[in-house]
């Protein structure tokens, strides 16, 4: 996920956009849909994914929601 952050960032450079969250987002593209959230410790994802602010507030709360129901069938 970080290798893709920072490529968006480049992207968005390259392209003459405001480096935001909102451009890096549309940068990425069709990548995001295939980056599988799930299988990211719950703590990584907290961390690396939840704050930088790419992912909307409804994905972050569908994720979030996976993962507690995930580890309490643990």
């Amino acid at each position: 996920m970080l290798f893709l952050v920072r490529w968006s960032i480049s992207e968005c450079a390259r392209k003459g956009w405001e480096n935001s969250p909102q451009n890096q987002r549309i940068a990425m593209s069709r990548a995001l849909t295939l980056i599988r959230f799930p299988l990211i410790p719950v703590e990584e994802f907290a961390i690396n994914v939840g704050r930088i602010g790419i992912l909307t507030e409804s994905e972050l709360v569908k994720l979030f929601m996976n993962f507690n129901i995930s580890t309490a069938n643990m």
